[in-house]
């Protein structure tokens, strides 16, 4: 059994899912990859992948929908999406020693060769993600959650970049043989919308939502104690 359970939601990307998937089975030595995929779309059919296919929705919606049936089951989970590459060998034994060394509660990421200052990338303990519910803050769509993790582990002192580890994002900004398609476009559709609901949480939510993680670290502290 594996102790770390990759989520790749995908849509109309099957190039992509055979070029991340393969990267990363290459790459992995204990982690398991599971595609998350849309019941109207066939872009995946004859792909041997471990996987679920549900109904349509945003991309925290099928990231909560899935972690939260998984978090009981997995020590950490991690998102990934389909334009990234892992590159860096044994990657999921360098994360989850790091995951220990932190006592087994925190929030990590690799480098995606785009952003280090905020998890585009995202591994996060299990204990987190039942102590707050989710996997990808609810009232956002698309952006902005990997800020959310970012407030939330700075905050709570429990975040860990991990520039030793390459998963690098194949996004067309910065990759130009990358092609700007339909999934992006729809995705960057709820980009203001996204903006001022992460207001808002850091506004009404973010101080309960660290509260949370604060107080998981410490029972984490004192059980190590007795």
């Amino acid at each position: 059994t594996s102790d770390l359970i990759v989520l790749l939601p995908t849509r109309g990307r099957r190039d992509n899912v055979i070029r991340c998937a393969t990267s990363f089975s290459e790459t992995s030595v204990r982690a398991q990859l599971l595609l998350i995929t849309d019941d109207d779309d066939n872009s995946y059919d004859g792909l041997s992948y471990p996987g679920v296919t549900i109904p349509r929705m945003t991309l925290s919606g099928k990231l909560n929908r899935v972690a939260m049936e998984l978090a009981d089951s997995f020590k950490a989970l991690m998102f990934t999406a389909d334009d990234h590459v892992f590159r860096t060998s044994s990657w999921d034994e360098v994360m989850m020693s790091k995951l220990d060394d932190m006592g087994g509660t925190g929030i990590l990421y690799p480098d995606n060769s785009r952003r280090a200052d905020v998890p585009e990338c995202w591994m996060v303990s299990s204990d987190i993600v039942m102590a707050l519910g989710w996997f990808a803050e609810p009232s956002l769509k698309h952006y902005w959650t990997d800020n959310v993790w970012a407030d939330i582990g700075r905050h709570a002192k429990c975040i860990r970049y991990c520039p030793e580890v390459v998963v690098s994002h194949h996004h067309y900004q910065i990759d130009s043989s990358v092609p700007y398609d339909e999934t992006y476009r729809l995705a960057e559709s709820s980009g203001n919308e996204d903006a001022q609901a992460y207001q808002v949480w850091r506004h009404d939510k973010m101080d309960a939502d660290v509260a949370a993680v604060k107080s998981l670290l410490r029972k984490q502290m004192n059980s190590q104690r007795v």
